[in-house]
């Protein structure tokens, strides 16, 4: 056997080339590449060997190719023989399956959570956990080492790790947000995709209806005051405002966020992260910005009575401020910011309306059956519009009522489900609101004054299934 034989066995059986060892150095700022070249000498068999590896470690990244695509496609339907793959592939190769998979499902979480003796690997597929896979402990040590090298993670004492990398594949570049913690069992993992071109999404594509855009356009269009988008965790609220900013975003204002973490990159708008280890929190980021004179500012989360108080009085002296909270609906953040101290008459001045929102799976077209169960439950949410709102919707209500259940066909994985779709209910302030957050009105009042104004989040859901997005099982899911 030739030595470049003898060396290809021995680095598959684990041997760690010199050369290897310092590309970590390199990769951690230790050293330049071109010293390692020099004390390492020739480094072809590198180039032939590792150069795609050495490609996804400069850029943090994996690539993930059409023909590789297509094996995975082929054992799909297969659970075991995707495990045995995992089980006898190296660690990257293994971690490369599990996020090819990702994408087949066009999840956005992969879970990685380890058990007593094995470790579960679910995938969050249009908003719904599912467990796909189970790894020995022994392939999941290699893989969460791989992910840790791959987001420049070394050893340390710390207990929680978080990154970011990027899957390449030929039709586009997908961000990856992880976060690794300590578990019973060992590290539990969980890594987010995060979706491309998510500002030029439109507002329709969202799951706003067409009858309640102006509204909601009339409410983003003033120069100043605070709008909250508000929802339980993972309701669609950051992708909201996202799709907004992208709306404000034009050549003549100056727009400024802080986020816990920045998940989206945005072109011509500063984006901050939330850096609480140098005291960078967002009521520290809202004070500063305010000494740049922005426009517009997005505040990620409003957590606290500071931040709420330094919010509201910035909205007061002209600049548009975009938050979120988490309450059930839109006229809970009320309620809420009174609680944080806000009085009511600055609150009356400064709040420009609230956004409340769920989300939904989609109905998959090619295998949806008819319900005819559930129109009576149609019918008493259709009921319950206000007068405003059927004569707003009057084209709509005067078509055949038609809904639809989930079945499952290979075209959605067998779910019935494709994709998701928000729900939205929307609060605009005018004279009158302002005249009830004022006079600290109670919330059946203020339910009163949404009827006529928009649709409940039911009620834009019962929309949503009389038009075949989804089903009244969804809808019953999230409200």
């Amino acid at each position: 056997n030739s030595i470049a034989d003898i060396r290809e066995v021995a680095i598959k059986q684990g041997m760690v080339p010199l050369f290897h060892d310092g590309l970590a150095k390199v990769l951690r700022g230790e050293t330049s590449m071109e010293e390692l070249v020099r004390v390492s000498g020739d480094i072809e068999y590198v180039a032939l060997m590792f150069d795609k590896l050495l490609k996804q470690s400069l850029s943090r990244g994996i690539e993930i190719t059409k023909e590789e695509n297509e094996n995975i496609l082929k054992i799909l339907n297969d659970r075991s023989k995707i495990e045995n793959l995992v089980k006898n592939s190296k660690s990257g190769d293994a971690f490369e399956v599990l996020c090819i998979l990702a994408l087949i499902f066009n999840a956005s979480d992969i879970h990685m959570e380890p058990e007593d003796k094995v470790v579960k690997i679910r995938y969050r597929i249009d908003g719904v956990l599912v467990d796909k896979l189970q790894l020995g402990i022994n392939e999941y040590l290699g893989v969460i080492q791989y992910l840790k090298d791959l987001i420049l993670k070394e050893e340390s004492n710390e207990l929680v790790s978080e990154g970011r990398f990027k899957i390449k594949t030929t039709e586009c570049d997908k961000d990856v947000r992880v976060s690794i913690i300590p578990s019973g069992f060992g590290e539990s993992v969980v890594m987010r995709i995060l979706k491309a071109n998510i500002g030029s999404l439109d507002l329709t594509e969202l799951g706003f209806l067409p009858e309640m855009l102006p509204t909601l356009k009339q409410m983003i269009s003033r120069p100043n005051g605070i709008i909250l988008a508000c929802g339980p965790t993972s309701s669609g609220k950051t992708t909201t405002m996202y799709s907004i900013l992208s709306r404000l975003n034009t050549p003549n204002v100056k727009i400024m966020t802080i986020e816990d973490p920045i998940e989206y990159q945005i072109k011509g708008i500063v984006q901050t992260q939330v850096d609480e280890s140098k005291n960078y929190t967002f009521l520290e980021a809202l004070k500063s910005f305010l000494r740049q004179n922005p426009n517009i500012i997005l505040v990620g989360e409003i957590r606290d009575e500071e931040t709420a108080k330094v919010a509201v009085q910035a909205s007061l002296t002209g600049h548009l401020i975009l938050s979120t909270m988490h309450t059930i609906d839109s006229i809970g953040v009320i309620p809420r910011l009174i609680n944080f101290g806000i009085e009511s008459r600055d609150l009356s001045s400064s709040f420009s309306g609230a956004i409340a929102q769920r989300l939904v799976r989609k109905l998959c077209p090619y295998c949806r059956e008819e319900d005819k169960e559930e129109i009576e439950y149609v019918n008493t949410v259709l009921g319950s519009l206000s007068k405003e709102m059927k004569k707003k919707f009057e084209f709509r209500l005067s078509k055949e009522k038609k809904i639809f259940k989930a079945k499952g066909c290979e075209k959605c994985n067998f779910t019935g489900y494709n994709g998701l779709i928000g729900l939205f209910e929307i609060l605009p302030s005018d004279t009158e609101i302002e005249g009830l957050i004022a006079s600290k009105a109670d919330s059946v009042v203020f339910k009163n004054e949404l009827a006529e104004r928009s649709l409940n989040l039911e009620q834009d859901g019962i929309m949503k299934v009389i038009d075949g997005s989804t089903t009244i099982e969804e809808i019953k899911r999230v409200i």
